[in-house]
């Protein structure tokens, strides 16, 4: 008799521990289950955040948001760089006195 309390607590137990790693998180980056409190991939080692900050504005976006949503700016762009655009031929140049 005892032993079949342990065995069904035994199942319980098991049922509980499915239960749970179906619930699980999945990496956003290779799709690896992950605890709930982890903040890095045990499988690729990348972050488990949803969530990563414009280059730009530094508000909150989607990982996978290619432009920021607040204000527009290219995710894959340096912010930095300042290469101006190419001018039309028709612009005059302010330091051409011919």
């Amino acid at each position: 008799m005892f032993s079949s309390h342990l065995r069904y607590l035994g199942f319980v137990v098991r049922k509980h521990q499915l239960k749970k790693r179906k619930n699980m998180p999945k990496c956003p980056h290779c799709g690896a289950q992950v605890d709930a409190d982890a903040k890095f991939c045990e499988e690729c080692g990348e972050s488990t955040s949803q969530v990563k900050q414009c280059v730009q504005c530094e508000k909150e976006i989607p990982v996978k948001a290619k432009f920021c949503k607040y204000c527009g700016f290219d995710q894959n762009k340096d912010p930095f760089d300042w290469t101006p655009s190419p001018r039309s031929k028709s612009a005059k140049d302010p330091f051409d006195w011919s």
